[in-house]
């Protein structure tokens, strides 16, 4: 990526954290959980030691009790930006982690669905670590 491409994928990751239920308000001010810098980090990584099918697979697994987090929002971060992302050809088909899901599904080899994701994840990853982290203990 460029530095005009890394700069307009942090704005979407920035403008999606919310919506996506990562970014969240306490009696302090916005914060993010801590386990989401980890698992945002670790989703690129297992893109690409297993895949994108499988990485998002993984991800959409909902938030068990033993979890701090829903990796499901990370996905919906992706999503949402992929959707405003309008360089990426098929960003309209695309909106959330249901619809990121079945177009990988879609065509699981689709390097360019795989290079989109990557990105996304890349700038979600540096804008998370912008924010106050806030550990579940603090809760």
């Amino acid at each position: 990526m460029n530095k005009k491409r890394i700069a307009k994928m942090m704005l979407l990751a920035n403008s999606v954290l919310s919506e996506s239920g990562i970014l969240k308000e306490g009696q302090n001010g916005l914060f993010i959980e801590e386990s989401y810098n980890g698992q945002t980090a670790g989703f690129g990584i297992t893109v690409a030691m297993s895949g994108l099918l499988p990485a998002l697979v993984i991800y959409y697994q909902q938030a068990s009790d033993t979890r701090e987090i829903n990796r499901k929002n990370i996905l919906e971060a992706i999503a949402r930006m992929i959707h405003q992302d309008e360089e990426f050809e098929n960003h309209n088909q695309i909106s959330n982690a249901d619809s990121l899901l079945a177009a990988a599904i879609a065509s699981p080899t689709s390097k360019s669905l795989r290079k989109e994701v990557l990105d996304c994840a890349i700038a979600l990853k540096q804008v998370i670590r912008t924010y106050k982290l806030r550990s579940h203990e603090e809760s």
